[in-house]
């Protein structure tokens, strides 16, 4: 029993320390990628992932931030379009039109707005964005601890 014991000790520890070392292999060779929203740079397109909307039909505070930079960033012509993708699974819950009206009413042209309807997850976001849209480099906008 001791055996058993100690080898799931050293077991949990060799997968903490791996954890750990992943964890900080890809916040530090991320880190020249990650921009404050002053700096970003020009790109095709933003990608806005969704978050939650409200039952009247607004967007979180969160989602609101992320919509409003994305709205800033076309507006200094640092981007001439918009991928919104959030989820819209469920009937009377639709993320991406409410991110649509958001950014309609901040002044981005209806045509430079593309909706993706199936973006249920971060991952499911980038990956349709590659697959689906085609898109290879973009400005990706969010929080800080979602990154």
């Amino acid at each position: 029993m001791r055996k058993i014991l100690l080898l799931l000790c050293a077991l949990t520890t060799v997968l903490i320390v791996a954890f750990a070392t992943v964890q900080i292999s890809v916040v530090g060779g991320t880190r020249s990628s990650i921009f404050s929203a002053d700096d970003v740079p020009s790109a095709f397109v933003v990608i806005v992932p969704g978050a939650s909307v409200l039952r009247n039909g607004t967007p979180s505070d969160i989602l609101a931030d992320r919509l409003t930079v994305a709205a800033n960033i076309y507006s200094e012509g640092k981007a001439e379009k918009i991928l919104v993708s959030g989820d819209n699974g469920q009937d009377g819950y639709d993320e991406v039109n409410v991110m649509r009206r958001f950014l309609l009413n901040k002044g981005v042209a209806p045509e430079d707005i593309f909706l993706d309807h199936a973006g249920f997850d971060t991952y499911d976001t980038i990956y349709r964005a590659r697959r689906v849209f085609g898109i290879t480099e973009a400005i990706v906008v969010t929080q800080r601890y979602h990154l």
